[in-house]
């Protein structure tokens, strides 16, 4: 409940800690839309921008890791610059694993090609 009593204790506590939240649940949106259907360019480009947001305020939120490599392998695909795209999603799967040993996507990502 936006301005509700838990948003005002957040305020109160570390400001930076209410945009965190949001970030991680846009960033668990951008998750679920991807996950049921497939990528558009502009889509996997805004799902990226959300993901990589949510990874700079947390980097320990393993499934926005592991959600971001598969974006950038999807990337890889029909990219010009698809070695860098593609070592990236490797290295965003290895951190993923890292933190979620887990995460079956991360492992999907390290595992292919």
């Amino acid at each position: 409940q936006p301005g509700g009593r838990a948003e005002h204790r957040l305020r109160r506590v570390r400001p930076g800690l209410l945009l965190l939240h949001h970030r991680r649940a846009r960033g668990r949106t951008v998750l679920r839309r991807a996950a049921a259907q497939p990528g558009t360019p502009e889509a996997l480009d805004t799902a990226r921008e959300h993901l990589e947001a949510s990874i700079e305020l947390d980097p320990g939120f393993a499934r926005a890791h592991g959600a971001l490599a598969r974006i950038l392998t999807e990337q890889a695909e029909n990219a010009a610059d698809a070695t860098t795209l593609l070592e990236r999603a490797r290295e965003e799967a290895r951190v993923a694993v890292g933190l979620d040993n887990s995460l079956r996507e991360a492992h999907e990502v390290l595992n292919s090609r």
